[in-house]
């Protein structure tokens, strides 16, 4: 059992990395943990009242979710769970002990570093944050698809 760390920006270009990396990972029993960086508020009540499964409806869109549950799909046999972690930190020590407490074996980049979208407010990039980190990194390319159509980036995950 591996468990691997996959950035995501929650665009279905994202998830064709997550596609490369479960095609190239021959492990069985693959843990993913896609992963975002959210800058948290510092309003005391707010962060009293979080709730992470309330934030994740906030940025999966519909289209992200089929996305996925393709994927998850279509590689069933070499995953045994796919969860979203926010990593909420502000600091190197952290994302350490974020990586610590998920247990993450290894991590898998995009080559571009153009490639994580983040289109919500609250959001980074969490690459420079991994490529600080101990764990070992596997760096992939793959075409981003942003001008097309959510339906045609979904059937793109389809064909390999």
């Amino acid at each position: 059992m591996k468990t691997i760390l996959v950035p995501t920006d929650f665009t279905i270009d994202c998830l064709h990395l997550l596609k490369k990396v479960l095609h190239y990972e021959e492990t069985k029993n693959l843990n993913v943990i896609l992963t975002a960086g959210i800058h948290t508020t510092q309003n005391f009540s707010d962060l009293l009242f979080y709730k992470k499964h309330k934030h994740l409806k906030t940025l999966e869109s519909k289209s992200y979710i089929e996305a996925k549950a393709i994927l998850i799909n279509r590689y069933q046999n070499n995953i045994r769970s796919v969860r979203t972690e926010l990593f909420l930190g502000k600091n190197d020590e952290a994302f350490f002990n974020f990586l610590k407490g998920l247990r993450v074996d290894e991590a898998y980049l995009p080559t571009d570093e153009n490639a994580m979208n983040i289109h919500f407010k609250e959001g980074f990039n969490i690459v420079p944050f991994i490529k600080k980190s101990v764990l070992p990194i596997t760096d992939f390319t793959y075409e981003l698809r942003r001008e097309q159509q959510s339906t045609d980036s979904i059937a793109q995950l389809l064909v390999y």
